[in-house]
């Protein structure tokens, strides 16, 4: 009996150890199990999934290192009750413990789906729809059908083991009946996991489309089990601007970009499926802003914001809206009221934005951008067609305001732009700074190189830009303290005053004061006189001077003879030929080119000259009048009017020519009196009483 005994024990032992040999040779082995196996899990299954049938081809068993069986599944079939197919899945694997496996019950630890379609759709009035793809009819619900699917899959008993559920080679279809587009996803991976009472979705996807990159997508939805509201979250890299304007009223304005996003957004969805508040980051990569096909592409190198958006309220905050670019780098904060909502979709936006940096090269018109202190705008936004209306551009730039306002189109053919400006007062130096050497650079030369020194008030900016024509500007100032030399070598304008315009091709300034001191005989009040170039465009453009004087007579011939025109040195006489006061007007006609001459000078002077006395124009006599008419011209000067030769008086025409040659010679038209007072006057040496009548 005793060696029986050791007998059956050592039998024992080695058919324990041939037991335990065979199931460890299981570990990591794949075995199909029998038709009679398939049959019962298949019938358990499906007295578990009320009014759905399941139906599978090969069912395998594999036992991994934990000793956790896995059942594998081909070509699965999931039907309603009247047999429709519903899903149709090439492989489910399913993670189970043994204990159950033993008690006839699946009790699943993880899920595995391979070849899971997904149908999600947006209807115009932004309502989500998710459907499990397959053939015949296909099983609809919302967001908040899914949720709630989810939460009665997670309570049942026999799944309260279960924490993943995966799908894999997703194939995904998302239509947007709001942005008219839709997108395909192939390979995307979707992990449903269990995180104490919560469930938490994940989603990795990757949209190909016609361009040059790729976009990647990730989302993120929690839902505590039972309580209905959902977290979700989404990040997305390299997703074109034009695809995530359209999911979200808060991104509308993403619409005219031309560029990939990168970023997330956040929103949490209550329990009767209303959205709450938004947030998003974006961060724009380098692009365009491109409203149509027409207008000219703005490039810009990068963009990005941080924002939130309440539904409730229709208002979005922007904690940070930054702008990198050629045109302008900014970094802005602010609101934006949506209106017109009514559809769920905004017809315009309305902004009110203080920028703490603000750095602007509109149109690439400088060399370097103007840096500005400060700037607060209101504007509203149109998106169809894109139309931007600034009410107020508000700017601090070196402690002065400067206020603006704008209307810009992106019309079928192009831009088009009308913006004003008002400046109350700024340096000479800054305003150059302000005014781009590629606008109108002849008329910013002649400033440059001419206004010597000024005070600047009540700046006026205007530009109209049609999409098929040249700009139309208007720049209009008052001046104070003006000293210019408006023609070269000529005596320099002192403490002006007055107006100064520009408007289409023609430059205008308009002297209410001022004075111009000549070589001899003092100032000259040019009060009243005004200078224009009528073509700052064309090089050699006409200037035209409408000169208005009161001056010396001395002064007055000074001028003339200063510089380009040397009109009394011709003519052999001296700007000291008279005393006396001098009133003129007239006109002088010029090219503004550096090498003017005499020849290119045309002018036409009138006026009177008062209280004359002159000791030169009759030799060895005195000639006095108490007024006389001047006309002046490039060929001759003439003086008419009543006066004595010392005590004997005459009425006559006084022209002298002022062409190279003349020598002085002039000529005289009139009457003197022929009296005793002249014989005497001329010495003429006749008896007293010898002239009479």
């Amino acid at each position: 009996m005793k060696r029986l005994g050791l007998w059956l024990t050592g039998t024992i032992v080695v058919l324990a150890c041939a037991v335990a040999v065979g199931l460890m040779s299981l570990v990591g082995t794949r075995i199909a199990l029998p038709e009679w196996a398939r049959v019962q899990i298949s019938d358990k299954i499906n007295s578990d999934i009320d009014g759905m049938s399941l139906a599978f081809g090969d069912l395998s068993i594999l036992v991994e290192d934990n000793w956790m069986p896995q059942l594998s599944m081909q070509n699965v079939v999931l039907s309603d009750a009247g047999g429709t197919p519903l899903v149709q899945l090439s492989d489910v694997q399913t993670t189970t413990g043994l204990g159950g496996i033993w008690e006839g019950e699946l009790r699943p630890s993880s899920i595995r789906l391979s070849g899971v379609q997904l149908l999600v759709r947006r209807a115009a009035d932004g309502q989500i729809n998710f459907q499990l793809g397959g053939s015949g009819q296909q099983q609809t619900a919302g967001l908040d059908g899914l949720i709630d699917w989810m939460d009665r899959f997670a309570t049942r008993d026999r799944y309260a083991l279960l924490s993943r559920v995966s799908a894999e080679n997703l194939t995904l279809r998302y239509e947007d009946a709001r942005a008219g587009q839709a997108w395909n996803v192939d390979g995307g991976q979707i992990d449903i996991t269990r995180d104490g009472n919560s469930l938490v979705l994940n989603a990795d996807l990757t949209l190909l489309g016609n361009r040059a990159f790729a976009t990647t997508m990730g989302m993120i939805v929690r839902s505590d089990i039972g309580s209905g509201a959902t977290d979700l979250t989404f990040t997305f890299e390299d997703m074109p601007a034009q695809d995530i304007a359209g999911q979200s009223p808060a991104l509308s304005w993403l619409e005219a970009l031309d560029a990939p996003i990168s970023g997330g957004l956040s929103v949490q969805v209550d329990e009767d499926g209303q959205l709450g508040t938004l947030a998003a980051s974006l961060d724009i990569d380098i692009g365009t802003l491109r409203p149509n096909d027409t207008a000219r592409p703005i490039a810009f190198d990068h963009a990005g914001a941080q924002l939130t958006y309440d539904p409730a309220t229709s208002i979005m905050n922007f904690e940070r809206l930054e702008v990198a670019s050629q045109w302008i780098t900014t970094q802005i904060q602010g609101q934006t009221h949506l209106q017109g909502m009514e559809d769920g979709w905004p017809d315009a936006l309305v902004s009110q934005f203080q920028a703490s940096r603000f750095e602007a090269n509109p149109f690439s018109i400088y060399d370097t951008p103007i840096a500005l202190d400060d700037a607060r705008l209101d504007l509203r936004l149109t998106l169809d067609p894109f139309t931007v209306e600034l009410g107020e551009l508000a700017i601090t730039d070196q402690g002065r305001h400067i206020h603006a306002k704008a209307d810009i189109v992106a019309a079928e053919n192009g831009w088009d732009v009308a913006a004003t400006a008002l400046i109350p007062e700024i340096a000479p130096d800054r305003l150059l700074e302000l005014w781009p050497e590629t606008l109108e650079p002849k008329t910013r030369t002649w400033i440059t190189e001419n206004v010597r020194y000024v005070d600047l008030k009540d700046i006026k900016f205007a530009l109209d830009m049609a999409p098929e024509g040249k700009p139309d500007i208007y720049l209009g100032f008052d001046f104070e303290n003006l000293s210019s030399q408006f023609i070269k070598n000529v005596p320099i304008i002192e403490n002006g005053r007055g107006t100064a315009a520009i408007q289409g091709i023609k430059f205008a300034i308009a002297a209410h004061d001022g004075v111009v001191t000549p070589p001899q005989g003092g100032p000259i009040d040019i009060s009243g006189s005004t200078f224009e170039i009528k073509d700052i465009i064309t090089r050699g453009g006409e200037g035209e001077v409408q000169l208005r004087t009161d001056s010396s007579i001395t002064a007055a011939l000074s001028l003339l003879n200063a510089g380009p025109f040397g009109f009394i040195d011709k003519a052999g006489q001296s700007v000291t030929v008279a005393e006396g006061r001098a009133k003129l007007s007239g006109q002088l006609n010029f090219p503004v080119i550096d090498s003017l001459t005499t020849d290119g000078v045309e002018f036409t002077m009138t006026g009177e000259v008062t209280d004359v006395s002159s000791d030169q124009l009759v030799p060895d006599r005195v000639l006095t009048s108490d007024r006389l008419t001047v006309d002046a011209t490039p060929d001759r000067l003439q003086l008419g009017g009543p006066g004595r030769v010392g005590d004997v008086p005459f009425d006559g025409l006084y022209t002298m020519p002022l062409t190279a040659g003349s020598n002085g010679r002039a000529s005289v038209e009139g009457w003197i009196e022929l009296s005793e007072r002249f014989m005497t006057e001329f010495n003429i040496g006749l008896p007293p009483g010898s002239v009479g009548g």
